[in-house]
Protein backbone atom coordinates (compact mmCIF):
# COMPACT_ATOMS: atom_id res chain seq x y z
CA UNK A 1 0.00 0.00 0.00
CA UNK A 2 2.79 2.45 0.83
CA UNK A 3 4.51 1.75 -2.50
CA UNK A 4 1.22 2.25 -4.32
CA UNK A 5 0.71 5.60 -2.62
CA UNK A 6 4.19 6.71 -3.63
CA UNK A 7 3.54 5.75 -7.25
CA UNK A 8 0.28 7.68 -7.24
CA UNK A 9 2.06 10.68 -5.78
CA UNK A 10 4.69 10.56 -8.53
CA UNK A 11 2.00 10.29 -11.20
CA UNK A 12 0.20 13.30 -9.75
CA UNK A 13 3.45 15.29 -9.98
CA UNK A 14 3.97 14.20 -13.58
CA UNK A 15 6.91 11.91 -12.77
CA UNK A 16 7.44 8.46 -14.19
CA UNK A 17 7.62 5.47 -11.85
CA UNK A 18 11.05 4.00 -11.42
CA UNK A 19 12.03 1.01 -13.52
CA UNK A 20 10.83 2.41 -16.83
CA UNK A 21 13.02 3.92 -19.49
CA UNK A 22 12.18 7.49 -20.33
CA UNK A 23 13.34 9.88 -22.99
CA UNK A 24 12.38 12.03 -25.90
CA UNK A 25 13.20 12.42 -29.55
CA UNK A 26 15.58 15.28 -30.22
CA UNK A 27 17.45 16.47 -33.28
CA UNK A 28 20.80 18.05 -33.96
CA UNK A 29 21.09 21.42 -35.59
CA UNK A 30 21.42 19.76 -38.99
CA UNK A 31 18.06 18.04 -38.54
CA UNK A 32 19.48 14.58 -37.89
CA UNK A 33 18.32 12.48 -34.95
CA UNK A 34 20.23 12.67 -31.70
CA UNK A 35 19.96 9.80 -29.25
CA UNK A 36 18.97 10.34 -25.64
CA UNK A 37 19.65 7.84 -22.91
CA UNK A 38 16.89 5.28 -22.66
CA UNK A 39 14.81 7.07 -25.27
CA UNK A 40 11.63 5.24 -26.22
CA UNK A 41 8.77 6.68 -28.18
CA UNK A 42 5.42 5.25 -29.12
CA UNK A 43 3.79 6.57 -32.27
CA UNK A 44 1.52 9.50 -31.58
CA UNK A 45 -2.01 8.25 -30.97
CA UNK A 46 -0.95 4.62 -30.83
CA UNK A 47 -3.05 2.38 -28.59
CA UNK A 48 -1.44 0.84 -25.54
CA UNK A 49 -0.30 -2.70 -26.23
CA UNK A 50 -1.42 -5.47 -23.88
CA UNK A 51 1.15 -7.62 -22.14
CA UNK A 52 2.80 -10.09 -24.48
CA UNK A 53 1.11 -13.44 -24.85
CA UNK A 54 2.86 -16.55 -23.64
CA UNK A 55 5.30 -17.74 -26.28
CA UNK A 56 5.83 -14.32 -27.84
CA UNK A 57 9.01 -12.26 -27.70
CA UNK A 58 10.30 -8.72 -28.04
CA UNK A 59 11.95 -8.18 -31.42
CA UNK A 60 14.20 -5.31 -32.44
CA UNK A 61 13.62 -4.67 -36.14
CA UNK A 62 16.47 -2.77 -37.78
CA UNK A 63 14.68 -0.99 -40.57
CA UNK A 64 10.93 -1.32 -40.33
CA UNK A 65 9.85 1.15 -43.00
CA UNK A 66 11.16 -0.43 -46.21
CA UNK A 67 9.72 -3.02 -48.57
CA UNK A 68 10.96 -6.08 -46.71
CA UNK A 69 11.31 -4.64 -43.22
CA UNK A 70 7.72 -3.38 -43.21
CA UNK A 71 6.52 -6.89 -43.99
CA UNK A 72 8.67 -8.22 -41.12
CA UNK A 73 7.04 -5.78 -38.69
CA UNK A 74 3.54 -6.65 -39.94
CA UNK A 75 4.13 -10.39 -39.64
CA UNK A 76 5.64 -10.14 -36.17
CA UNK A 77 2.78 -8.06 -34.81
CA UNK A 78 0.14 -10.28 -36.40
CA UNK A 79 1.26 -13.19 -34.21
CA UNK A 80 1.57 -11.04 -31.09
CA UNK A 81 5.28 -10.29 -30.84
CA UNK A 82 6.32 -6.98 -29.30
CA UNK A 83 8.27 -4.98 -31.90
CA UNK A 84 10.77 -2.17 -31.47
CA UNK A 85 11.44 -0.49 -34.81
CA UNK A 86 14.79 1.27 -35.29
CA UNK A 87 15.03 3.67 -38.21
CA UNK A 88 16.29 7.15 -39.06
CA UNK A 89 12.79 8.31 -39.94
CA UNK A 90 13.80 9.33 -43.45
CA UNK A 91 11.32 7.00 -45.13
CA UNK A 92 8.27 7.70 -43.05
CA UNK A 93 6.81 5.95 -40.03
CA UNK A 94 6.57 2.18 -39.42
CA UNK A 95 3.63 0.42 -41.08
CA UNK A 96 1.72 0.01 -37.80
CA UNK A 97 1.02 2.18 -34.81
CA UNK A 98 1.17 -0.61 -32.22
CA UNK A 99 4.98 -0.69 -32.19
CA UNK A 100 7.67 1.16 -30.30
CA UNK A 101 9.64 3.40 -32.67
CA UNK A 102 13.10 4.72 -31.84
CA UNK A 103 15.08 6.87 -34.23
CA UNK A 104 18.76 6.15 -34.73
CA UNK A 105 21.27 5.56 -37.50
CA UNK A 106 22.06 1.84 -37.41
CA UNK A 107 25.58 2.64 -38.65
CA UNK A 108 26.28 4.73 -35.51
CA UNK A 109 27.05 2.34 -32.67
CA UNK A 110 26.79 4.99 -29.94
CA UNK A 111 23.45 6.30 -31.22
CA UNK A 112 22.11 2.77 -31.62
CA UNK A 113 23.12 1.73 -28.11
CA UNK A 114 21.68 4.90 -26.59
CA UNK A 115 18.39 4.58 -28.48
CA UNK A 116 17.92 1.02 -27.24
CA UNK A 117 19.12 1.56 -23.67
CA UNK A 118 16.72 -0.07 -21.22
CA UNK A 119 15.02 -2.17 -23.90
CA UNK A 120 15.49 -5.89 -23.29
CA UNK A 121 15.09 -7.75 -26.57
CA UNK A 122 14.82 -11.46 -27.25
CA UNK A 123 15.68 -11.25 -30.93
CA UNK A 124 16.91 -8.96 -33.69
CA UNK A 125 15.79 -9.02 -37.31
CA UNK A 126 18.23 -6.99 -39.38
CA UNK A 127 16.86 -6.33 -42.84
CA UNK A 128 18.62 -3.07 -43.70
CA UNK A 129 22.32 -3.96 -43.77
CA UNK A 130 24.06 -2.01 -46.51
CA UNK A 131 27.61 -1.59 -45.20
CA UNK A 132 30.21 -3.42 -43.18
CA UNK A 133 30.39 -0.37 -40.92
CA UNK A 134 26.69 -0.75 -40.20
CA UNK A 135 27.25 -4.40 -39.32
CA UNK A 136 30.04 -3.45 -36.91
CA UNK A 137 27.80 -0.87 -35.24
CA UNK A 138 24.97 -3.37 -34.83
CA UNK A 139 27.41 -5.99 -33.53
CA UNK A 140 28.66 -3.53 -30.93
CA UNK A 141 25.19 -2.56 -29.74
CA UNK A 142 23.21 -5.77 -30.17
CA UNK A 143 25.53 -8.79 -30.07
CA UNK A 144 24.24 -9.64 -26.59
CA UNK A 145 20.71 -10.32 -27.87
CA UNK A 146 20.32 -14.13 -27.87
CA UNK A 147 18.91 -14.47 -31.40
CA UNK A 148 20.01 -12.45 -34.41
CA UNK A 149 18.68 -12.89 -37.95
CA UNK A 150 20.48 -11.00 -40.71
CA UNK A 151 19.00 -10.64 -44.20
CA UNK A 152 21.99 -11.24 -46.41
CA UNK A 153 21.92 -12.04 -50.12
CA UNK A 154 22.61 -14.82 -52.57
CA UNK A 155 25.21 -12.39 -53.90
CA UNK A 156 27.39 -13.26 -50.88
CA UNK A 157 28.32 -16.47 -52.73
CA UNK A 158 31.51 -16.11 -54.76
CA UNK A 159 30.09 -18.11 -57.67
CA UNK A 160 26.89 -16.11 -57.98
CA UNK A 161 26.26 -15.17 -60.69
CA UNK A 162 26.10 -17.37 -62.70
CA UNK A 163 25.73 -20.19 -60.18
CA UNK A 164 24.19 -22.60 -59.55
CA UNK A 165 24.60 -22.61 -55.77
CA UNK A 166 24.35 -26.18 -54.54
CA UNK A 167 23.92 -25.52 -50.81
CA UNK A 168 24.80 -23.18 -47.92
CA UNK A 169 28.38 -24.48 -47.83
CA UNK A 170 29.22 -22.97 -51.21
CA UNK A 171 32.19 -20.57 -50.94
CA UNK A 172 31.53 -16.97 -49.97
CA UNK A 173 33.49 -13.85 -50.81
CA UNK A 174 36.50 -13.36 -48.55
CA UNK A 175 37.90 -10.39 -46.58
CA UNK A 176 40.43 -9.90 -49.38
CA UNK A 177 37.67 -9.02 -51.85
CA UNK A 178 36.48 -5.46 -52.45
CA UNK A 179 34.10 -4.82 -49.56
CA UNK A 180 32.61 -1.86 -51.40
CA UNK A 181 30.95 -4.31 -53.77
CA UNK A 182 27.55 -5.65 -52.74
CA UNK A 183 28.34 -9.37 -52.56
CA UNK A 184 31.60 -9.07 -50.61
CA UNK A 185 29.93 -6.51 -48.32
CA UNK A 186 27.16 -8.95 -47.45
CA UNK A 187 29.60 -11.80 -46.81
CA UNK A 188 31.77 -9.59 -44.60
CA UNK A 189 28.73 -8.34 -42.68
CA UNK A 190 27.75 -11.93 -41.98
CA UNK A 191 31.21 -12.63 -40.55
CA UNK A 192 31.16 -9.50 -38.37
CA UNK A 193 27.69 -10.09 -36.95
CA UNK A 194 27.90 -13.86 -36.68
CA UNK A 195 31.26 -13.72 -34.94
CA UNK A 196 30.05 -11.16 -32.39
CA UNK A 197 26.79 -12.98 -31.64
CA UNK A 198 28.42 -16.42 -31.34
CA UNK A 199 31.16 -15.01 -29.09
CA UNK A 200 28.49 -14.13 -26.54
CA UNK A 201 26.70 -17.47 -26.83
CA UNK A 202 23.88 -16.31 -29.09
CA UNK A 203 22.32 -17.85 -32.19
CA UNK A 204 22.94 -16.22 -35.57
CA UNK A 205 21.04 -16.80 -38.81
CA UNK A 206 22.09 -15.39 -42.17
CA UNK A 207 19.29 -15.48 -44.74
CA UNK A 208 20.90 -15.39 -48.19
CA UNK A 209 17.88 -14.30 -50.09
CA UNK A 210 17.53 -14.33 -53.85
CA UNK A 211 14.56 -12.56 -55.39
CA UNK A 212 12.22 -10.75 -52.97
CA UNK A 213 8.69 -10.25 -54.27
Amino acid sequence: PARRRRRRARAARGRRPRGRSAGRVTHDDDGGPRSTWGRRRRLVGAPERPHRKEGTVRIVALGGTGFLSSAVVEAAREVGHDVVVVSRGQHGAPPREDVTWVRADRADSDALAAALAGIEANAVIDSCGYSVGGARAAASALAGVPRYAYVSSISAYRDWPPGPIQDEDAPLFTPEDNLEDYGPMKAASERVLGGAVHALGGNFLAVRAGLLI
